[in-house]
């Protein structure tokens, strides 16, 4: 993959993970509360995954840049 694609998913999901973290929340109704639970569990392992594949990606990033690093020796 190439750089600027991995760099654009990082920044991507770092977009994802902020939008989950500022939902709002004006539910006043028992059944709703229990859905915005449910919708923050969902948001969690979505942010969870999101965060692993960055995670992933970063680490890619940082071999690429060690090689760049290395070749220039």
């Amino acid at each position: 993959k190439p750089v600027s694609s991995l760099v654009s998913d990082i920044v991507n999901a770092r977009e994802k993970i902020k939008n989950i973290l500022s939902g709002d929340v004006k539910e006043t109704n028992n059944s709703e509360i229990v859905q915005r639970l449910q919708k923050l569990s969902d948001d969690n392992k979505e942010m969870r995954k999101t965060m692993s594949d960055m995670s992933s990606k970063i680490k890619i990033l940082e071999e690429i840049m060690r090689e760049i690093t290395l070749s220039k020796g």
